[in-house]
């Protein structure tokens, strides 16, 4: 797994326990732990603590957040 840490950009990773071997590849990490006892439950965890503040930052945003949002994905196609 390749991040961006490596060519000097801040990285932070939210993962379940299993991705701990990637700590010295990242800025910084938040580690969900988990006991995998449902099967969705490794992707349940990190995105309910991601909703949080992405859903503060586009109420912050207002009407900009569409476009800013556009811009965004445009940025990702034109690097693909």
């Amino acid at each position: 797994m390749y991040f961006r840490a490596a060519i000097g950009q801040r990285v932070l990773l939210i993962t379940d326990q299993s991705d701990q071997k990637y700590a010295d590849s990242v800025s910084q990490m938040l580690i969900c732990c988990m006991n995998n006892q449902m099967p969705l439950e490794s992707y349940t965890v990190p995105m309910s603590l991601v909703t949080y503040p992405v859903d503060k930052v586009y109420i912050h945003l207002n009407g900009s957040a569409s476009i800013i949002s556009s811009k965004i994905s445009v940025s990702y196609y034109m690097a693909l």
